[in-house]
């Protein structure tokens, strides 16, 4: 079995690498020195990881970690995936930012992760990646920056997608408005489109959701709106103006009191408190 490590980085201190990939050489069973993300750009393709066979199509994602045995096996149609490569240090660093003991969460399961991702967060993922590339001959500094936001937008809309959906006890039906809820299109949206063809009236549709989730249709798109929020101020320079409008709220007192009482900050504040510490946080190359 082929043991794969990361000698041809693009970045310096050798701790990043991202390429699309449509070779078949993706075949040979194989493992890593190094955690991946893979995630489906176009076409389908049989993922076999650890003895388990997942079908993956555009938009489906793969966090791979060391020790993790897989290949693919192509189909009559063309595939193309996006693979980024990370070491251990650069992904605890990009954790531990988001969550206390994700790191240790993910190399504690028993099997590889899978995620989704919608239209919009590809298109997102590959004009930033594409950034880094057009950026790494001017700025060493600010491709660190960019590289350590697009890793915890990448891992925010994994466990989205893992914590919000992949629940058995929920009802199909509410499982629907859940997976309607990663979808930027929905949660732009206004409450008819939410819950449009759900067979209930409205109040058991409150009241029910309530009972399974803990928290209010509202109180949940609120949350999944400043998640993505913060996605956008972390990775860009949006306005906030364009932010609110981009996550479907439109009153901006209101944008800002929801986000202060969920972080404890302004969304200014935040932008300036993530860019700061990511900028401390980046290696410095050797001269």
């Amino acid at each position: 079995m082929i043991i794969r490590k990361n000698n041809h980085s693009l970045f310096p201190n050798a701790n990043f690498l991202t390429h699309l990939w449509s070779s078949k050489d993706d075949a040979i069973i194989h493992t890593h020195t190094y955690f991946e993300f893979v995630y489906i750009v176009y076409g389908k393709i049989d993922h076999i990881c650890n003895n388990e066979c997942i079908s993956l199509k555009k938009g489906d994602m793969v966090l791979l970690r060391p020790g993790d045995i897989h290949y693919y096996k192509r189909g009559e149609s063309d595939c193309v995936h996006r693979d980024i490569v990370v070491t251990e240090v650069l992904l605890r660093q990009t954790c531990d930012y988001l969550r206390p003991g994700l790191f240790e969460e993910i190399i504690q399961k028993q099997q590889c992760i899978y995620g989704n991702l919608n239209n919009t967060q590809i298109d997102f993922f590959e004009s930033t990646f594409a950034y880094i590339s057009n950026m790494f001959d001017k700025s060493s500094d600010a491709i660190q920056l960019f590289i350590n936001g697009v890793l915890g937008a990448i891992l925010t809309a994994l466990y989205m997608r893992n914590d919000e959906i992949d629940n058995n006890f929920y009802p199909i039906w509410i499982k629907e408005i859940l997976t309607r809820c990663t979808k930027l299109g929905y949660v732009k949206g206004d409450y008819q489109t939410l819950l449009a063809d759900i067979p209930y009236d409205h109040a058991h549709i409150c009241r029910t959701f309530k009972k399974y989730t803990g928290q209010t249709i509202t109180e949940h798109l609120n949350k999944i709106r400043l998640n993505t929020a913060r996605t956008y101020l972390f990775n860009t320079d949006m306005s906030i103006e364009r932010i609110i409008e981009e996550i479907g709220l439109t009153n901006y007192s209101y944008f800002i009191k929801l986000f202060k009482k969920q972080y404890g900050i302004t969304p200014l504040q935040y932008r300036q408190q993530a860019k700061k510490r990511l900028t401390s946080n980046t290696p410095k190359n050797n001269q």
